[in-house]
């Protein structure tokens, strides 16, 4: 593969991932979030913690295609969220990808 079959394959999971975050039930979360956190009497919230399966449990959402290594990062990352979708929870999904800082640790303080 090369880099430009790498890029398709996230643009297609990032399709998808945009799919979810645009289903209308999200921002009725992100209003329910909202007032919750306000501490307005809502139903009670549900988050699955450890959402993310491991490699082992379910291997078939880690089949990971891209090559190189810094977009590998996002193929998990969408993958993984695109598995937590599945699970019906009142997890919010947002339309954005987070990239890292970067840094460099010299040792010192």
């Amino acid at each position: 593969m090369n880099k430009n079959t790498d890029i398709t394959i996230l643009r297609d999971l990032v399709q998808q991932y945009l799919e979810v975050c645009n289903r209308p039930e999200q921002e009725e979360l992100r209003d329910l979030w909202r007032r919750h956190n306000s501490l307005e009497k809502t139903r009670p919230l549900i988050i699955v913690r450890g959402g993310v399966a491991f490699q082992h449990e379910i291997p078939e959402i880690y089949d990971l295609k891209c090559e190189d290594p810094f977009l590998l990062r996002f193929e998990r990352s969408l993958r993984d969220s695109l598995f937590r979708a599945g699970l019906g929870d009142d997890y919010i999904f947002e339309p954005w990808l987070t990239v890292g800082a970067t840094h460099k640790c010299s040792g010192r303080g």
